[in-house]
């Protein structure tokens, strides 16, 4: 009976799934499980078969090789109109010489749902995107905000079983964006439909999502929550595309402490950091000294304090970790400074919220050219073994 539950709880299951337009591979033995009601965002930048992913699930394109089951069932063949796919796509495609209530019931219309059920339909998927009583009104009567929230309701109107968002909000200013992300996550998961939304904004993914593929070169890198594909990314690659981080190639000294997770490393320019490998399922030889790896660090778990402060006493990791270099470069950003350090011929991205450093005040910017202390936590740097 266990067994049973955890396979109903998968909606769309994706096994070994490529898809080849002549020699160029587009998506490369993709297996993948979306559970019911959460919402999943395929990830990654240009061309990395995201959006051709989404095709496949939504019967646009179909399997090279592979299959896709929707609910328990194999959907391999089956046209879109078939499948129970609701699917909005970033240029709303909505119908302009059809009205607001027109466009919403046109997919109920070829369901044969009759006319009576039809009207009461749109009009609950309307007061659903909080925009009742405009089915007489045209598209171009229509903010963009507004469009793109019909071609939501649109989507929704006939109850599909995987709602498919293929960029949904890139034609929208940055403010609308902000407002139409909170919508649709709300919108989501007051209907509980199993969502999949393709994206390249990082900061759209992390807010929206339940979980995230990241994809690359037509593979799936990592799968996870937000935090976890975040904090513990599995290659070198998640570790660089997902947020500002450093990512540098290092070489293994050693054991840095009894554990034998942390481990000191030396980087290129010869500088020496101590960091963490507890997040790698990498085996004990691949982390014995002078095997290669890579170390990851995010710039805004770095520190940064004038060259002329005290240094602090009394801890324990003084000296680790910890080393003088200069700014060369600063960007005002509101509540954020991102500054350029330059430390022995190397440059490393620092992203310093204000009144978080010590002595610094509400929107105090720290002088470019000027000297700095620069500290990073050990746990803030992430081995990475390649694999």
């Amino acid at each position: 009976m266990a067994d049973d539950r955890a396979r109903g709880a998968h909606v769309v299951e994706l096994k070994d799934v490529s898809k080849r337009f002549g020699s160029v591979t587009a998506v490369q033995d993709a297996n993948l499980a979306l559970r019911e009601g959460t919402l999943t965002s395929l990830l990654g930048p240009s061309g990395c078969g995201k959006t051709t992913l989404l095709r496949l699930i939504a019967g646009l394109e179909h399997c090279s090789t592979g299959t896709i089951r929707i609910k328990g069932r194999s959907v391999d063949g089956l046209p879109i109109h078939k499948r129970n796919i609701g699917l909005v796509f970033q240029n709303y495609a909505l119908f302009p010489h059809k009205t607001i209530g027109q466009n919403i019931a046109f997919g109920l219309k070829h369901r044969r749902v009759p006319k009576a059920q039809t009207m009461e339909k749109v009009k609950q998927a309307l007061d659903i995107v909080r925009l009742p009583g405009i089915e007489d009104r045209y598209p171009n009567q229509l903010s963009g905000g507004q469009q793109q929230r019909v071609a939501l309701a649109r989507a929704v109107v006939f109850e599909p079983d995987v709602l498919l968002l293929d960029e949904p909000l890139s034609a929208l200013d940055a403010n609308l964006r902000e407002e139409m992300r909170v919508e649709i996550k709300l919108i989501q998961r007051a209907l509980g439909v199993t969502t999949v939304l393709v994206t390249h904004d990082q900061q759209e993914a992390l807010a929206m999502s339940d979980e995230i593929v990241v994809m690359d070169q037509g593979s799936i890198q990592q799968v996870g929550q937000p935090k976890e594909v975040y904090r513990r990314p599995c290659n070198p690659f998640v570790a660089g595309f997902l947020g500002q981080a450093n990512v540098f190639p290092c070489t293994i000294l050693g054991p840095a402490e009894a554990s034998a997770d942390l481990l000191r490393v030396r980087l290129e320019n010869g500088m020496e950091l101590v960091g963490d490998a507890s997040t790698s399922d990498a085996t004990a030889a691949a982390k014995e000294a002078g095997q290669a790896a890579t170390i990851v660090i995010r710039g805004s778990e770095i520190s940064l304090s004038p060259e002329t402060s005290p240094t602090e006493t009394g801890s324990a990791e003084a000296g680790v970790n910890r080393f003088s270099g200069q700014i060369v470069d600063s960007s005002y950003l509101g509540d954020d400074a991102h500054y350029l350090i330059s430390t022995d011929d190397l440059n490393m991205k620092v992203i310093s919220r204000f009144g978080r450093q010590k002595g610094q005040e509400a929107d105090q910017m720290l002088e470019s050219d000027a000297p700095v202390r620069v500290n990073i936590p050990q746990e803030a740097c992430r081995i990475l073994f390649s694999t």
